[in-house]
């Protein structure tokens, strides 16, 4: 039971540090 709450808090750092880094990009235009 414990797996998918890992992976889930896996998925959800990697989609955060994805809109991050578009934000980078859009600020550094």
């Amino acid at each position: 039971e414990i797996a998918p709450i890992i992976e889930g808090k896996e998925g959800y750092k990697k989609g955060e540090i994805e809109k991050l880094e578009a934000f980078v990009r859009e600020e550094a235009k």
